[in-house]
Order: structure tokens, then C-alpha cells, then sequence
């Protein structure tokens, strides 16, 4: 994998200040609203904690996992990554005789459910192999506010942290 993972966590809480609707889609404003705090990854488990935000006040939830708890998240991402591209490698290889065996059945059964399993496994395949790298991708070990581009914009604040 190759990413290291540091032992200090930096966090510091961001307050969205501002939504601007643009044409190619929403633009979310946030302003940094406290110090940056260093946190020690634990050795075992997790290690959670709260800021306050400087613009309203508000205490803002954190945890930080340890370095092999980071580790297995990031495994277990690659490894449904890697499970998926089977999948659609699979589905992809397969997909051929399938459909050459239903094409002359007579009764629609048999090539809906062939159809139905082709669809799922191209669906697998690809969004989940996308979804899947993109968590690995991002996995750092620290959870907090999610940000608005994956809620339903009811949150307030989200961590940066590096």
C-alpha cells in the first residue's frame, strides 16, 4: 500500500459559512473556526475526543483509530476492490455464453434471472470496485462530521485534518 501512517493526527474543526448554487452544482463554503489540535494515535482501539467551534460554539465530535486498526480498514477496502474486479472480470467473461445458452429457450424465465445476474454483477463490478478504491483511497483512520458533499446537508462542520 505504501502510505504511512503518521502517529500525530492534526483535526481541527471547519464551520460552513456559506451554499452558492452554480451550474455544475453546489458550492460549499467553509471557514476554519479553531486551532489545529495534535492527537496521538493509540495503540490499540480508538481514541475519541471534542473541539469547540470558534463560530458558534458548538462541540464537534472526533475519534482517532490506531495505526493497526487504520491498517485493517485499508485492507478490508482493497480486498472488496479486489473482490469486485472478480466480479466483474467473472461477469465479463461469462456473459457470453450465458446469454448464447437463453437465446433460444422458449419460455422469457430463464433469460430474465440471466440478464438479472448480469446486471448485478456489471453493477458490482464497477460501482462497488469505484466506491471500494475510493474508501481505501481515503481511509486515514480519523471519523468526525461527515462533510455536506455526503450528508444531506444538515451538518454544520466537518474536520480537516492532516
Amino acid at each position: 500500500m505504501g502510505r504511512s501512517i503518521d502517529p500525530d493526527v492534526f483535526v481541527q474543526v471547519v464551520h460552513h459559512t456559506d451554499s452558492e448554487w452554480q451550474w455544475q452544482g453546489t458550492l460549499h463554503t467553509f471557514e476554519e473556526a479553531g486551532a489545529r489540535l495534535r492527537v496521538r494515535r493509540p495503540a490499540t482501539g480508538a481514541v475519541s475526543g471534542g473541539l469547540e467551534c470558534a463560530i458558534c460554539g458548538e462541540t464537534v465530535r472526533y475519534a482517532v483509530r490506531s495505526a493497526p486498526a487504520t491498517r485493517l480498514r485499508r485492507r478490508m477496502w482493497a480486498a472488496l476492490a479486489c473482490l469486485a474486479a472478480v466480479v466483474l472480470v467473472a461477469t465479463s467473461v461469462s456473459a457470453g455464453p450465458l446469454v448464447g445458452r437463453v437465446v433460444g429457450s422458449p419460455t422469457p424465465g430463464p433469460a430474465f434471472a440471466v440478464i438479472g445476474v448480469l446486471i448485478a454483477g456489471f453493477g458490482f463490478g464497477l460501482f462497488g470496485g469505484v466506491l471500494f478504491v475510493a474508501l481505501w483511497r481515503t481511509e486515514h483512520g480519523v471519523r468526525g462530521p461527515k462533510p455536506l458533499r455526503f450528508s444531506s446537508g444538515a451538518n454544520e462542520h466537518a474536520l480537516k485534518y492532516s
